[in-house]
């Protein structure tokens, strides 16, 4: 029987980027078409604020740019933080050991 404990989709940390890819592609959808609606907005907004005489450009820009790095390190930074998870993982327990602990668990639970 398989459960939270011992469902290899959810304790092993090397199948986040195939567990996880579809989110992963959606979160990267909403990211590109919620800067399609904001950068405009940002900008109407700073158009008012400089008929107000406190206007900025730069601030527009660096941001703006700042948004498209993060979005297009996306994959990099995640991918660095799953293999930074797993190497944590196995320097606390090997993989023998880590799937001993979670059938321990799942017994200990009744699952």
């Amino acid at each position: 029987m398989i459960s939270v404990f011992n469902d290899p989709t959810i304790t092993d940390i090397t199948q986040i980027p195939a567990t996880m890819g579809a989110l992963k592609s959606l979160a990267s959808v909403i990211a590109y078409a919620l800067i399609g609606l904001l950068i405009p907005l940002e900008i109407i907004n700073n158009n008012i604020k400089s008929m107000e005489g406190r206007g900025e450009l730069t601030g527009i820009f660096t941001r703006t740019i700042l948004v498209f790095v993060g979005l297009i390190l996306y994959d990099r930074i995640f991918n660095f933080i799953v293999e930074a998870s797993q190497i944590i993982e196995l320097s606390i327990l090997s993989e023998k050991q880590w799937s001993d602990l979670m059938a321990q668990l799942a017994e200990f639970f009744g699952l």
